[in-house]
């Protein structure tokens, strides 16, 4: 067999099981990430995606928990909004 396996357990005792996702891979890191692959003439639509995704959880929990910090909430929402009006099919 000529392929790569990889497997994957996730533990509920495990650190990403533990740690907020928000604060293991950050809105600026993602936003770092699209920006290399654009540069790079890569196709970003799944990665887009994703971030949308990334960013409903973001001001769901910042809704849930009333977070303090207001602007990163308005950031949070404002992108969202422009993905919705710049980036086809992605819908928040």
């Amino acid at each position: 067999m000529n392929a790569g396996l990889y497997m994957y357990r996730q533990r509920p005792d495990s650190l990403s099981a533990r740690q907020n996702s928000t604060k293991i891979f950050t809105l600026a890191a993602v936003e770092k990430w699209i920006a290399a692959l654009a540069l790079l003439g890569l196709d970003v639509a799944p990665e887009i995606e994703a971030y949308r995704l990334r960013l409903l959880s973001h001001r769901s929990k910042m809704e849930l928990h009333d977070a303090q910090d207001v602007v990163t909430y308005k950031t949070v929402c404002h992108t969202l909004k422009m993905l919705d009006k710049y980036c086809p099919g992605a819908k928040s």
